[in-house]
């Protein structure tokens, strides 16, 4: 389970794809209260895998949080994965 101020989580998004060759990889989310969006810089974990590790003040509102992968191969060629969830618990 993730909780508010988790830090070091692994956010691991399969594409299902090989996505080796992409020139930049990202997760853009979207918060549950505020509906603030952002993108973390994300890497390529093996072939198909989009990988993010959480770092201080990444989760700061608890519910369920919406995620997706946005792989770069040219300034021509951009694939999204569908979206995700994640959910975030309160912390005492």
């Amino acid at each position: 389970m993730v909780f508010i101020g988790d830090i070091g989580t692994e956010i691991k998004i399969d594409t299902g794809e090989d996505i080796s060759s992409a020139t930049g990889v990202s997760i853009t989310y979207l918060k549950p209260v505020s509906k603030d969006t952002g993108t973390w810089v994300a890497a390529v974990d093996g072939t198909q895998v989009v990988l993010y590790t959480t770092d201080a003040g990444d989760f700061d509102e608890a519910g369920i949080w919406r995620v997706q992968a946005v792989i770069t191969f040219s300034a021509t060629s951009i694939f999204q994965t569908t979206i995700g969830e994640i959910y975030v618990a309160p912390a005492l």
